[in-house]
């Protein structure tokens, strides 16, 4: 399993094999001469697919079927003409080749041969079987890791067809160590073949690493530098000097529940200044202090996001050593006030801001071929951020 998941069913590979017809009916037909016979081929509805794991030797995990495929061969003498029309299979394996999802070992077949003669079965076999192998070869298969952001430098790794039946590719991000996003539940696949080669799903899950690296990129750290003093009375006075940091936020998620955390770290010097004595600091040590960046997940036609909104109250609880006693409702006072103002530019460099793991395209992802692609879910679920994606055209 890798950071990035994108899952497809029969009907998005059915989608686009009805767009290649529509749109290339030149690629299913054809026809040429063997020796003394002419032919002439013709695929006149939409090619299907099935997903599955076939039992073959070499494995098969994909089956795209021409229904009606009419055949006329005529011999060029005595004019003689075969006409058929026959239902043809081409079995393939799905895999990625150069970082594109492509089918090889592909052999096609007539489903249910009837006997004919040998010299219109050898056309058959030399011409018209190869020629159609060769044009569902070179249809272009949807990349369905397009879903994924265009800040995302996606890295295809795998390809393999699971239980559902349903592709699932898996894509790493650069720069980022393999991490696991999960696989949808066995009983959501189904839902992937349950459209039309109109009306297909994607499925898309991310992992936490993923969704942080691009946080990350969007949120940077921030850092304040302070030093105030005031004075109070009897000649005291107090001060804080030092300096308060923090880190791009880090989503973490487990059972299905996400939650946005930041870490604050603090270097404290404490100083009181008594009457006559002058002033004296001391480092205090502050542990860490982890607060949660409030977000919502909204979704909208074409856009679903992470969206940040602004940090819980931020509090820091000392025990002060007994030299700032006379002083110590000064000195918290002024640590609040440096607090609160950190607190503010926090809330400046998060509010608002939304990260997309996923960017659909105006097309069937990987092919130029226009579709409505629509978000209907963003959400948690186990360890990942989940997406489904409603694919019309």
């Amino acid at each position: 399993m890798e950071a990035l998941m994108v899952y497809g069913g029969n009907n998005i590979f059915d989608m686009t094999l009805k767009k290649v017809f529509e749109h290339n009916p030149d690629q299913f037909k054809g026809a040429g001469s063997s020796g003394e016979f002419n032919y002439a081929y013709q695929i006149t509805k939409p090619p299907t697919a099935l997903l599955g794991n076939f039992r073959s030797t070499p494995p098969r995990n994909i089956k795209i079927r021409l229904s009606v495929v009419t055949i006329k061969i005529t011999h060029q003498d005595s004019g003689a003409t075969f006409n058929r029309t026959v239902a043809i299979t081409a079995a393939g394996l799905l895999s990625i080749v150069s970082r594109i999802l492509s089918i090889r070992s592909l052999t096609v077949s007539i489903d249910n041969p009837e006997p004919v003669d040998a010299l219109i079965q050898a056309v058959i076999n030399s011409k018209i079987i190869p020629s159609i192998s060769a044009q569902i070869s070179a249809i272009r298969l949807p990349q369905l890791q397009n879903i994924f952001g265009t800040d995302v430098p996606v890295q295809l790794r795998s390809g393999t067809v699971i239980s559902g039946p349903a592709l699932e590719i898996g894509a790493n991000i650069s720069g980022l160590s393999r991490s696991a996003a999960d696989r949808p539940a066995s009983g959501e696949l189904p839902s992937l073949n349950n459209g039309t080669s109109s009306n297909a799903t994607i499925i898309g899950t991310a992992s936490a690493q993923a969704i942080n690296l691009l946080i990350k990129k969007l949120v940077g750290s921030i850092s304040h530098r302070f030093n105030k003093t005031a004075n109070g009375a009897f000649g005291f006075a107090a001060g804080v000097k030092g300096r308060l940091s923090a880190p791009s936020p880090i989503i973490i998620i487990n059972n299905g529940r996400g939650k946005v955390k930041l870490k604050i770290s603090t270097t404290l010097h404490a100083g009181v200044k008594a009457p006559l004595i002058g002033w004296k600091w001391i480092p205090i040590a502050v542990p860490d202090i982890e607060v949660t960046v409030s977000h919502t997940l909204p979704v909208r036609s074409n856009k679903a996001v992470i969206k940040l909104t602004r940090v819980d109250s931020i509090r820091i609880d000392l025990n002060w050593p007994p030299l700032f006693t006379p002083v110590e409702s000064l000195i918290e006072n002024l640590l609040n006030s440096v607090v609160s103002h950190f607190k503010g530019m926090i809330n400046d460099n998060v509010r608002g801001k939304e990260i997309a793991p996923f960017n659909l395209p105006n097309s069937i992802p990987g092919t130029a071929f226009n579709a409505g692609l629509n978000f209907r879910e963003l959400s948690y679920y186990k360890k990942s951020l989940k997406s489904t994606i409603k694919v019309t055209a």
